[in-house]
């Protein structure tokens, strides 16, 4: 506690460094202007010290009331829009004995928080922001307990002084540095200082998300407050998943989800993934949130207000959620998982077409496969294959026993050698990272093993003899056009790792009618239709 309250001291100096070294040409302009009016009395009488303090005093305060800041990117709704989301919210502040909310703000992502901003006017005002997700993705009772959680800010019992003004600055160093985003060496200094200060600031944050839990569980009890924490962890997972496997890929390939909503509870209902979600991950380290549940089972507390209510099983979901849902698609499509968003980040949406579920499917699993498969034609250029690259020219590397080979260049591929700068960008939000193909080798579960079931996906469906699989798993899947599954992951870890898969591969090629002329591209735009403005935001 006492390291957080230090580094809390240390956070409040670098703010008043940041107002210093922001407010000093008003500072030199200041003297300047006082120099000639008063001349050399203004330096011998110490006014201008009483001078440059008053202009660091305005710039503060300009800062902070009409500053740029960082908030959650939204629509305001009051009790008339949502009522059963003000009743729960209301509900929750009396059970904790604290002040309600200001407003609610919904957004995208899978955020629960409270945000503090002086506008309009002068007076701190509070705004409970909750994703959209979160309110599909929770229980009654779960989400009563992550309200609970984030209302523990209006307790009467405050932070210091010292982690206040820590914290509140944050939103506003991190809102300095998205204005200056661009703008050459401004720019990147302003994006340093708010990574510096976010890490001074963490072990404060961390802090308070401790009194905040357990001023939640000093009311509805541990149980409950774990579960809730532990509901939002595997919530923000799954829309991890779906943020970085679905809406980067099709933001990439030119297209969003018509009913982002809809398809992200599509996603939580796959098997697969509710099986990924029930186990945490080995290897990696825990959740934040998985942490903070376990330290509040490790010190439990009792109940002395049940958070369960008549539907405490049910999610409480939206009032009107088809209206609520078309105001919202442009926060749902670029903001993050905290629901924030740049004004920058709108401008992606231009041109974008905005497709139903399966058309979406579809296009984005057929975008990534390409891509995958494309990336596999310089590991084989480098492994022997002559020019252009097709999947015949793939294929007889794996009969001549370049296997090991071609899976060894595929995973010392370098950064820049197998795309330029915006394809490098189109890569990362292609890939889906939480797929297991991490291993080496020439295995099932190797990347090299996924581009090659990759490329022959793409080839089947080229050729007119398959189609892609409508399907929430992040893998390569096709079906013949009767909706039977086609394994072609198998054939190409068999032809991987011997002659003979090869060989077998080759015939089972020619038998479909398959042209082993097939080139692997990396395709411009998956987005077959005319094109036309999904959303667009000003």
């Amino acid at each position: 506690m006492r390291a957080a309250y230090l580094r809390a001291i240390a956070a409040v100096g670098a703010l008043g460094a940041l107002y210093v070294a922001i407010a000093l040409p008003f500072v030199v302009l200041a003297l300047v202007i006082g120099g000639l009016l008063r001349g050399a009395e203004l330096f011998t009488s110490g006014e201008a010290v009483i001078v440059a303090e008053v202009v660091i005093a305005l710039v503060a305060l300009s800062l902070e009331l009409v500053g740029p800041r960082r908030l959650p990117s939204g629509i305001s709704v009051g009790p008339g829009d949502q009522p059963r989301l003000w009743d729960l919210v209301r509900e929750t502040a009396r059970d904790l004995d604290v002040p309600e909310p200001d407003g609610i703000v919904l957004t995208g992502g899978t955020a629960v928080g409270l945000r503090a901003v002086r506008r309009p006017g002068i007076t701190l005002h509070r705004h409970l922001v909750f994703g959209c997700a979160v309110l599909d993705g929770l229980s009654e009772r779960q989400l009563r307990a992550v309200t609970a959680v984030a209302l523990g800010g209006l307790r009467r019992r405050r932070p210091p002084l010292p982690d206040r003004i820590a914290l509140h600055g944050v939103d506003m160093v991190d809102g300095l540095a998205d204005a200056a985003r661009g703008r050459g060496g401004l720019g990147d200094a302003a994006e340093r200082f708010a990574e510096r200060y976010a890490r001074v600031c963490a072990p404060v944050l961390s802090l308070q998300e401790r009194v905040q839990d357990r001023f939640a569980a000093g009311t509805y009890g541990t149980e409950a407050v774990a579960d809730g924490l532990d509901a939002m962890r595997r919530l923000r997972t799954a829309w991890g998943w779906y943020r970085r496997g679905y809406i980067d890929a099709g933001l990439a390939c030119g297209c969003v989800p018509a009913d982002p909503l809809g398809d992200f509870k599509a996603l939580l209902a796959d098997p697969e993934r509710i099986a990924a979600l029930a186990e945490l991950p080995a290897g990696e380290p825990p959740h934040p949130l998985a942490v903070r549940a376990e330290r509040l089972r490790a010190r439990p507390l009792p109940a002395k207000v049940s958070p369960d209510g008549p539907l405490a099983a049910s999610a409480p979901g939206l009032d009107d959620p088809r209206r609520v849902a078309a105001h919202l698609h442009p926060y749902l499509v670029v903001a993050d998982t905290h629901g924030f968003a740049s004004v920058s980040a709108f401008h992606v949406l231009d041109g974008m077409t905005a497709l139903d579920r399966e058309a979406f499917l579809r296009q984005v699993n057929g975008y990534r496969a390409a891509y995958r498969a494309a990336r596999l034609a310089p590991a084989a250029r480098r492994a022997g294959a002559e020019p252009p690259v097709t999947l015949g020219g793939v294929l007889a590397l794996l009969v001549n026993g370049e296997g090991a080979r071609l899976a060894r260049e595929f995973d010392a591929r370098p950064a820049a050698a197998d795309a330029s700068a915006p394809e490098a960008e189109t890569a990362r939000a292609t890939d889906d990272t939480d797929r297991t193909d991490d291993a080496s080798g020439t295995g099932p579960d190797s990347p090299v093993a996924a581009a090659l079931a990759a490329l022959l996906a793409c080839a089947w469906v080229d050729a007119g003899r398959a189609r892609w699989k409508t399907t929430w798993s992040g893998r390569d899947e096709v079906t013949a056009h009767d909706g039977t599954p086609l394994d072609l992951a198998g054939p190409a870890a068999r032809a991987l790792a011997t002659r003979d898969g090869a060989r077998d591969l080759r015939a089972a090629i020619a038998d479909a009618g398959v042209s082993l002329y097939y080139e692997p591209r990396v395709p411009i735009f998956a987005a077959a239709k005319e094109r036309e403005t999904a959303a667009g935001h000003r």
